[in-house]
């Protein structure tokens, strides 16, 4: 898509298709921690709707007594405990300081001593995240004859990668006023997953959940991954057996914590409503979308929704100057 200079037709994602889409988004992502904070397994729901049945399955898990309290009091605490110190402490220590301080780093390390201290998997049943496998698979070239079978899967997943990349660039580039280059991302997109087309692995796109811890944290350049790059491979070739005994509930904690700048954006919805009724009514469709469908279909509707809304807004405009 860079090659053949599609990268305009990221203009048509506005602000507000962006804000509803990422914010719905965020919904999915805070679900997700739910039965891992609450200790309960779950079975995996996909298609429209699957939020109300992932609720529902909680709800029937909690009446049924199969909360985890030891891991559901840690949860508890852990995000207690990290809104405080965000909320209050930070602002005082970025006045003294202005190396930024990894908070969430040093929960992990509290969770992994206390999982080890205590044997939290073992007396309390809490969960862990168990082995971790060590050392990297063999480069391969890709199977060539499966092309076609794959190739329409292959499309959505690529579209809906670099939407999602856009769409996070975006939000960041906005609250930290700075512009992003859309064809530089596209290349780089398309480097990466060319790469990644040797090796095992899934697509790569960008973790909203993951990129919120980053922002959290204070990252400000690309140089931030190169060091959590090289802190996972420290972790693959030589830390990993330490991480085993990490409780999950941690790091859903953290990732609960991180998305509280996801759902502040619910709060424009007002403002947006005084300044443009269509654009607060796009924001509103995209966001329900995204929650009562899917990502994929949310972001589908959402951008739909729009080009209705801006084609009307044009046939009624034209309307008037011809009435006029």
């Amino acid at each position: 898509m860079a090659v053949l200079r599609l990268d305009f037709l990221i203009t048509f994602l506005s602000d507000q298709i962006i804000g509803g889409f990422t914010t719905g988004a965020a919904v999915h992502v805070f679900t997700a921690q739910l039965n891992k904070i609450l200790g309960v397994p779950l079975p995996r729901r996909s298609g429209p709707g699957k939020l109300f049945f992932i609720y529902k399955d909680l709800f029937a898990s909690t009446r049924a007594g199969y909360v985890n309290w030891m891991t559901f009091a840690i949860s508890v605490g852990t995000i207690l405990m990290l809104f405080l110190v965000k909320i209050y402490v930070d602002p005082l220590i970025k006045k003294k300081c202005s190396v930024p301080v990894p908070y969430d780093l040093f929960v992990i390390i509290f969770g992994t001593s206390l999982s080890t201290v205590l044997n939290l998997h073992d007396r309390f049943e809490v969960k862990i995240i168990g082995h971790v496998p060590t050392g990297m698979p063999a480069p391969s070239l890709p199977n060539l004859s499966l092309f076609g079978y794959f190739l329409g899967d292959a499309l959505a997943i690529s579209v809906v990668s670099l939407v999602i990349t856009i769409s996070m660039g975006k939000l960041f580039a906005k609250k930290h006023k700075y512009e992003i280059d859309v064809r530089q991302e596209f290349y780089a997109l398309g480097f990466v997953e060319v790469l990644c087309s040797f090796f095992p692995v899934w697509p790569s796109s960008t973790a909203l959940a993951r990129s919120l811890v980053y922002e959290g944290a204070g990252t400000k350049t690309q140089l931030g991954t190169v060091f959590s790059s090289l802190l996972l491979l420290s972790v693959i070739f030589l830390l990993g057996r330490f991480m085993e005994v990490l409780p999950v509930c941690f790091l859903s904690c953290i990732i609960i914590v991180a998305l509280k700048g996801m759902f502040m954006q619910l709060g424009t919805i007002a403002s947006l409503w005084h300044v443009s009724k269509y654009d607060c009514v796009i924001f509103v469709v995209s966001f329900a979308a995204t929650v009562i469908f899917d990502v994929v279909e949310g972001l589908l509707i959402g951008t739909f929704f729009a080009a209705a809304v801006l084609i009307y807004g044009i046939q009624r405009f034209e309307l008037a100057c011809i009435v006029g």
